[in-house]
């Protein structure tokens, strides 16, 4: 398996593991945390991390950069009796001072044709991992490849042709359809999975709806939908009711507990969902935000600023192995992504089904898959999510109806079974052992 995930994701190992169980032996190649490559170990998959110093982007912007980079350092480091007639050693204040400024000018100007080349200047070669994925994997003999995500589509392509063995693909989300890329860069990988998809043996994917616009985009049979389900820990138990969050911050026991748990990133509404609690009518209620990332430092000022830091509270993310006790302590799971492009349109993030394992019923945006996987199934409600008041006034709404939060987290648990691991793994293993029968 090729990903080029740094912190592997739950998917990857499941599907790993599953393998594992049914004899199969095998590798997944990921990239590391440092410059320097590695083997390494996670939930007993083997892994092979790539140095992040073999990642070079094919990339003209990116080699001309490199290329100035390297005539900067050779004027720096060229040697002192040759440069200095007074045959000084070492580097003077004035030679540092330039090459800072020097080196400072030369990203600028990475950064500027990065603007004009790619229409982006926060990203490079969408693609940059062919390459060393190639290098890495080629060592190893292989009766199949998997490649997770498109970063990791166009070297397990190469190398499956070159084998002549199947390509398995499972795209986590539409991954070009995400806002971080430009137009070009968006065009760039488009026509890179429209070409290899259809090279494809096997491909899965996260929903229905994904898989109905990848078979209509590229003109191929349906992908497998692959839900991101998951098993509950060993020691959790579904039928208690855990209080972790309430311990933990000292609430009283009818303080109803909002939770929001995730990375708490760019794009995914969570200012407008903080903000919602100087709306709320319920005064025994409180947001939890349960996670780590950039926009927790504004979510914390920004309860400091409309004073609500007794309603919005915040705790750090906790270990897999524990994360459905602190979940299942809640009284309502948040899912509040916006449509900021047609990858969150569609998404079914994981803390859907962490919910879900949880006995959580939910409050979610109006969207096709959360539909689907929320309102569908009686596990919560879909609402508008478009503003603070809005979210406040759907949270008072369902909070005041102790009723429906009662059916809707019994259902949850009647169904639970359904939305686990063990309930997809049979037929993910039965449909890789027929495209084996097939080579």
């Amino acid at each position: 398996m090729i990903t080029h995930d740094q912190e592997i994701d739950r998917r990857i190992i499941q599907q790993a593991k599953a393998l594992v169980e049914d004899g199969w032996e095998g590798i997944v190649v990921c990239l590391s945390y440092s410059g320097e490559s590695s083997m390494d170990e996670d939930s007993g998959i083997s892994l092979h991390r790539i140095g992040l110093n073999l990642v070079v982007p094919p990339c003209p912007v990116f080699k001309r950069y490199n290329k100035r980079q390297g005539r900067i350092l050779n004027w720096m480091y060229t040697k002192p009796n040759q440069r200095f007639p007074s045959g000084g050693h070492g580097l003077t204040k004035l030679t540092n001072a330039s090459y800072g400024l020097v080196t400072k000018l030369n990203w600028r100007l990475y950064r500027a044709g990065l603007l004009m080349y790619y229409r982006n200047r926060n990203l490079a070669c969408p693609l940059p991992f062919d390459n060393c994925f190639y290098e890495a994997a080629k060592e190893y003999e292989a009766d199949a490849i998997w490649a997770h995500d498109l970063p990791a589509l166009p070297a397990a392509s190469r190398l499956a042709e070159e084998r002549g063995i199947p390509l398995v693909y499972d795209s986590h989300e539409l991954y070009y359809e995400q806002k971080a890329f430009s137009g070009k860069q968006k065009k760039i990988m488009r026509r890179v999975e429209s070409e290899l998809m259809p090279r494809c043996a096997l491909s899965f994917t996260v929903n229905d709806s994904i898989a109905g616009k990848m078979a209509e985009r590229y003109g191929i049979d349906k992908p497998r939908v692959l839900l991101n389900v998951i098993d509950p820990p060993e020691g959790y138990d579904p039928s208690k009711r855990y209080d972790l969050l309430r311990e933990h911050f000292g609430l009283s026991e009818d303080t109803l507990v909002l939770l929001f748990q995730g990375g708490l990133l760019e794009n995914r509404n969570l200012m407008n969902l903080g903000r919602a609690m100087c709306h709320v009518q319920r005064d025994n209620a409180v947001l939890v935000f349960m996670g780590n990332g950039p926009v927790k430092r504004r979510l914390m000022s920004m309860a400091m600023r409309y004073g609500v830091t007794d309603r919005v509270l915040f705790k750090q993310a906790v270990p897999q192995s524990q994360l459905l006790a602190w979940t299942s302590s809640a009284d309502l799971g948040l899912i509040p992504y916006p449509a900021v492009d047609l990858n969150t349109y569609y998404c079914t993030p994981n803390k859907l089904f962490e919910y879900i394992q949880s006995g959580l019923p939910m409050l979610a945006n109006d969207l096709p898959e959360l539909n689907r996987y929320v309102g569908e199934t009686g596990f919560g409600r879909n609402v508008d999510m478009s503003s603070p008041r809005a979210i406040a006034s759907a949270i008072d709404q369902i909070l005041n109806d102790p009723d429906f939060v009662d059916r809707a987290r019994r259902t949850v648990m009647d169904r639970q079974a359904e939305f686990s691991w063990q309930a997809s793994k049979s037929a993910y293993i039965e449909v890789v052992q027929g495209l084996l029968e097939k080579v």
